[in-house]
C-alpha cells in the first residue's frame, strides 16, 4: 500500500517506517503538517492510506483530516497520536481509526486488515 504518514517525530517515524512489518508498504513521510497536506493535495489518489498524528508544526491533525476529508470522502485516515483526547478530535473531522503511539503492533495489524478488506 501507498502510505502518507505526517508525523514530527523523526525519530518515532523512522522506528515506525523501518520495522520489518512495514518494508512492504510504500510509506512516504511528511514531519509538517502543511507539507503532508500539500503532498497529499498535489495527487489525491496516490495514497491508499493516511496516517496522521494530531500535534504537528504548520498544522494540526484535525485541520489535515477535515481538508483531505473536503477532496477524499473514502481514503482511509488513522488517527495515530500520543493523547487519546487529541485522537478523539481527529475522529470528529473524519478520521476512520484511532490509536495512540504505543500501539505500533495495533497499528501494523490495522493496516493488514485494510490491505485486505478486512476493516468493515
Amino acid at each position: 500500500m501507498k502510505i502518507l504518514y505526517i508525523e514530527d517525530d523523526d525519530t518515532f517515524a523512522f522506528k515506525l517506517i523501518f520495522n520489518e512489518k512495514m518494508a512492504k508498504h510504500n510509506v512516504l513521510h511528511r514531519p509538517d503538517g502543511k507539507e503532508g497536506l500539500l503532498e497529499f493535495t498535489k495527487r489525491p489518489m496516490a495514497f491508499d492510506i493516511v496516517i496522521c498524528d494530531h500535534d504537528l508544526p504548520g498544522m494540526d491533525g484535525w485541520e489535515i483530516v477535515k481538508k483531505i476529508r473536503e477532496i477524499h470522502k473514502n481514503i482511509p485516515i488513522i488517527a495515530f497520536s500520543a493523547l487519546l483526547l487529541n485522537n478523539q478530535r481527529m475522529l470528529d473531522y473524519g478520521a476512520n481509526y484511532s490509536l495512540t503511539k504505543g500501539n505500533k503492533d495495533k497499528l501494523y495489524e490495522l493496516l493488514g486488515e485494510i490491505e485486505n478488506g478486512d476493516n468493515k
